[in-house]
Formats: C-alpha cells, structure tokens, sequence
C-alpha cells in the first residue's frame, strides 16, 4: 500500500541495502525535481510529497449512489498511515516496512534501504520496522 501525503520541506543504527541492475530511481521525484520551478510560479509554492509503503490484506467497498467512491480500510491501511507520517519525525521522503521490503525481489538501482528502527503502532502488540528508501550513486 502507498500513502502520500503533501507537505512543506533519525537515527540509523544499521545499514541495509538491496539494488537492482536496471530501472530508474525514483520516477516521481526527479519528475518533480524538474518541474519544480515551474510549479511553484505556477501555484506559489513547491510540491513536496512523503510516501509510506507497506502491504497486506484490505476491504475494498465501493460507496456512495450518485458521487461512488472507493474506499480501501483495515489494519494494513492504517499501519500503512502511521508509516507515512513517520516519515516527517525520521525526517526521510520515503519509508517502507520490513513486511514490505522482504517480498521485492530487488530495488531499483540507485535506491537503498536503510535500516531505521521499530515503530511501535497503537492498537498492534508487535512494532514495525521501517526501512528508508533513499537515492544513491550507482556503482
């Protein structure tokens, strides 16, 4: 699941990385980075986005009769939220979870993930850990 959220603008005990051979880094980002200028005289300020990625099963409904609506709810959507708004405490764009990060295969190349730390989520007994997806140097 991804959750973004726009917005203005941690410890690593270890590190931890996995990549791939080919494949960009960060699509969104760069598009972003290349447009920004243009946006912000466009719309006075400067698109910034935080993204928290984990997975898991989630009830999809459809709502609504004239204006439907999609709406995705469960324990992975709302772990996946508490995982996107610590991103602004980590002070990191994009964190991921354990559960996530051990199902793909590979990382694009030029992204790492680095070990950040457990998150304890209210109403779960267990803490999450989180892992921050960052951009490196292709080597």
């Amino acid at each position: 699941m991804l959750g973004t959220r726009s917005s203005a603008a941690g410890s690593s005990p270890q590190v931890q990385t996995k990549r791939a051979e080919s494949g960009p880094a960060f699509p969104l980002s760069t598009s972003l980075a290349e447009g920004g200028p243009a946006y912000e005289r466009d719309f006075g300020f400067r698109a910034d986005f935080r993204a928290g990625l984990h997975c898991g099963p989630v009830l999809v409904g459809e709502l609504g009769f004239v204006k439907k609506e999609i709406a995705l709810i469960g324990d992975t959507m709302n772990t996946t939220q508490r995982i996107q708004d610590a991103c602004r405490e980590a002070n990191c764009r994009v964190l991921v979870s354990a559960a996530l990060l051990d199902r793909i295969v590979a990382l694009p190349a030029g992204v790492a993930a680095r070990g950040l730390r457990l998150m304890p989520v209210r109403g779960k007994e267990q803490s999450v850990a989180l892992y921050a997806l960052e951009a490196v140097a292709p080597t």
